[in-house]
């Protein structure tokens, strides 16, 4: 029972979409094993931008992806520090942006930690 709260909980936190435009969408999702794929569709090309950043809001990476109507590219955690980072996403219509939470692994499961406020 307790094996499956966690994988309902990894599925939650690791499947992530915007729709804000019927035509245009794009997931991400985390295996749990460090690795984000984020896979973009829409109905035209265009010029894409994928950048990541750490919770200092620096850049970690970034790509821009041309004449491209569809794709899907994994982005490999492993090696950078366990927390919060940003996905930030540029086409024609915007910025999107996802906050991805990169955790620790232990046993198969993923170990959720809350920081508990000062009294």
């Amino acid at each position: 029972m307790k094996q499956a709260f966690y994988c309902i909980i990894l599925v939650l936190l690791s499947i992530s979409t915007l729709a804000s435009d019927p035509d245009r969408f794009y997931s991400v999702e985390n295996n749990g094993s460090g690795i984000f794929t984020v896979s973009y569709h829409s109905r035209q090309s265009d010029k894409i931008k994928v950048s990541i950043y750490d919770s200092k809001n620096r850049a970690v990476f970034s790509e821009v992806i041309v004449n491209v109507s569809t794709f899907s590219r994994p982005y490999n955690f492993n090696g950078l520090p366990y927390g919060k980072y940003t996905l930030v996403i540029e086409d024609s219509t915007g910025k999107h942006e996802e906050i991805l939470e990169y955790l620790v692994k232990e046993r198969g499961l993923l170990r959720f930690q809350k920081q508990v406020p000062a009294r």
